[in-house]
């Protein structure tokens, strides 16, 4: 935990006034700035080493362009997964495609862009969570949306 936050300072640092947002996970970090860009960064061992040595974390790095300016207010994630909400209700979602973790209904392993939920696309969604596998988000109609893995009844059906 020490390592996390000694990381998210130098990021803060690195961006300094530009910061509006940083999500940190233990396999990705997110940026996005005031200008409403959004950066993804994978992590892994050698990420967090070169970082540390260089002060750099410009290291398998890339802009997500599915969510700049898009108004993103929050993001949460799962094992496998990274949900994002926008300020007008739309959710967004990318990762491994592990008993229906995204919520889309393709057929790929692995979504590497994030996607808009076609299926809420037409509801005001205000609030999302994240299991491990499992995804919930709720409408401004108090309805509660739930997809993904459901072995104990995790999305309450």
């Amino acid at each position: 935990m020490y390592l996390e936050n000694i990381l998210s300072v130098k990021i803060k640092e690195f961006f300094n006034e530009n910061l509006k947002l940083l999500f940190v996970t233990q396999r990705i970090i997110i940026i996005m700035t005031k200008k409403d860009k959004v950066y993804e960064f994978e992590r892994n061992f050698k990420t967090l080493l070169e970082f540390n040595k260089n002060k750099y974390l410009f290291i398998h790095s890339k802009i997500l362009n599915e969510l700049c300016f898009k108004g993103i207010k929050d993001f949460k994630n799962g094992y496998s997964l990274v949900i994002a909400l926008t300020n007008d209700g739309k959710v967004f979602c990318w990762g491994y495609k592990i008993w229906g973790a995204l919520g889309n209904r393709k057929n790929q392993w692995k979504t590497y862009e994030p996607e808009l939920n076609q299926y809420l696309s037409d509801k005001n969604i205000i609030d999302i969570s994240c299991g491990s596998y499992p995804s919930l988000v709720l409408s401004n109609s108090g309805e509660l949306y739930a997809w993904g893995w459901n072995n104990c009844g995790q999305i309450g059906n």
